[in-house]
């Protein structure tokens, strides 16, 4: 009887800290989503206050952690970066014209236009 309940306790115990864990994980990769996407979308904010003439290179890694992840502009409005199971999106200021991709990337602002790599 008394193995039968430290069984029990030791299942429910591991059940515990396995959620925990996955809990962890997923926080984590929402955190990761969201650093990619706040990089993206500072850079634009940057070129959104700075006069005409503005120019600027900024990266976005290949990979994080060894995962691939996609990022892209939809509609010129929407900012939408997916890794692994995560996803954040950030609406942008109108104005903009361009794509966003892995590695360099390069901004600029013509006439109040942000142009995003084209």
């Amino acid at each position: 009887m008394l193995i039968a309940v430290m069984f029990t306790i030791f299942v429910v115990f591991l059940a515990v800290a396995t959620n925990k864990v996955l809990d962890a994980r997923e926080q984590e990769r929402k955190d990761i989503a969201h650093q990619i996407g706040t990089l993206a979308q500072q850079e634009i904010s940057l070129a959104l206050i700075m006069n005409d003439g503005y120019t600027r290179s900024f990266s976005l890694p290949q990979k994080v952690q060894g995962f691939n992840y996609s990022i892209e502009l939809i509609d010129n409005r929407e900012l939408i970066v997916a890794f692994v199971d995560q996803e954040y999106v950030a609406y942008l200021p109108e104005g903009l014209q361009g794509t966003v991709q892995k590695g360099t990337n390069t901004i600029r602002k013509e006439n109040k236009i942000i142009y995003l790599n084209s």
